[in-house]
Formats: C-alpha cells, sequence, structure tokens
C-alpha cells in the first residue's frame, strides 16, 4: 500500500493516533467522516478507488490529524476501496500501444528514427482517455501505472513537444496519471517512477 505517513509530521501522526472515526459512510466517489467527540468533519473524495483529495473543517492549513486519522482507519478498513478485479489482457494493452507507435512511423521513419506525434495524437488520446480508464475501473492498477510511464515517453521525445496537438494529450495523460501516485493499490516504487514520468512532462509547461 501506498505509503501516506510522510506528508504528515510526527506530532499531527501522535495526535491522530488518539482520535476515533465515526459516521464514516462511502456514497459513489464520496467519503464522509466525523472525529468523534469534536466538531470535525472529513469529507474525501475518491478517484479509481483511492482517496485523492481530503478536505477537513479545522484551520490548519497544511496536512492535519484528522486527516491522519482518516489514513490509519484505512489501513484498518480496507473493505472501504476493494473491489474484485476483473480478468484482464494484458496483450490488448500493450499490443494497442505497439500499434498508435506504428501510426507514428512514416515512411522516413527507417531514416531518422522521428516518430510523427500528429499521426499519433488522436489514437493516443483515446488510448488514456478511454482503454486506460476502463483498464483502471476493472482495477489494473499497476498495468495502467507501466502504460502511462510508456506514454510519458512518447510524450517526453523532443520533436513531440513540437506538436500543435501534443498539450491537449498531455493533459489527458496528467488528469490520469496524477491520482495514481497517491493510489493505495500500488506500491512506492511505481508511484515514484509514475511521478517521475509526471515531472518529465510536465516540464513542457502541462
Amino acid at each position: 500500500m501506498y505509503d501516506w505517513k510522510y506528508q504528515f509530521n510526527q506530532k499531527d501522526l501522535k495526535k491522530a493516533q488518539d482520535l476515533t472515526l465515526v459516521n464514516v459512510e462511502r456514497k459513489d466517489d464520496t467519503i464522509t467522516a466525523d472525529i468523534k467527540d469534536s466538531e470535525f468533519k472529513i469529507e474525501v473524495q475518491i478517484k479509481y478507488n483511492s482517496p485523492y483529495y481530503i478536505l477537513c473543517n479545522c484551520n490548519q492549513k497544511d496536512c492535519c490529524p484528522h486527516e491522519a486519522a482518516f489514513w490509519y482507519y484505512v489501513e484498518e478498513h480496507p473493505e472501504l476501496f476493494k473491489t474484485p478485479q476483473k480478468d484482464i489482457d494484458e496483450n490488448y494493452y500493450y499490443n494497442e500501444l505497439d500499434r498508435i507507435v506504428d501510426l507514428g512511423k512514416g515512411r522516413d521513419y527507417q531514416y531518422h528514427e522521428i516518430l510523427d506525434f500528429n499521426r499519433m495524437a488522436g489514437s493516443l488520446s483515446r488510448f488514456i482517455t478511454e482503454d486506460i480508464e476502463n483498464l483502471l475501473n476493472d482495477g489494473g492498477y499497476e498495468l495502467a501505472c507501466e502504460l502511462l510511464c510508456s506514454v510519458s515517453d512518447l510524450l517526453s521525445d523532443e520533436y513531440a513537444v513540437d506538436s500543435d496537438m501534443w498539450y491537449d494529450v498531455a493533459w489527458e495523460f496528467c488528469q490520469c496519471a496524477n491520482p495514481l501516485t497517491g493510489s493505495i493499490h500500488i506500491d512506492d516504487d511505481l508511484a515514484g517512477k509514475l511521478d517521475d514520468k509526471i515531472s518529465n512532462v510536465s516540464q513542457y509547461g502541462v
């Protein structure tokens, strides 16, 4: 599971261990909960069946002990986010990505090995917004991360960024990839790898 504790200072983590969540309720992609014996409430937005954005009504600007208390609760109640993974055909996704890359290999590719991003852009956009989204909905979190890392390599190509279509595809990539870096369903090494890939793309102005 994703290591969430680095976001909090030790003082707040210690406080959080003395807090209890009550009235925890999940409705669609939102979780609400109260902190027992206090006026504090938290609301958690969910993306790809993982906590994505946590809002607390306390006045602390940075990550607060109430948010940390929620993460401790998640560790004790993983059933909040468990969904059965469907059978996934990994070959389909890798073959589809290979097909998209082949689209970018124009007739001159054999001489200069430069991909034509404009030829790939439409299919790459659909791959992110449809194929990878479907994969995530089916519980294929790790495979989605690996595929997104490959997509980022295409976006980080020095010739690709000159395309008029690059920004839209890069934005879709970041919208899909960013929530996964904090997913409870992947380990820190894979999350860190994807985060580095996002940085490589973001440096061009997404």
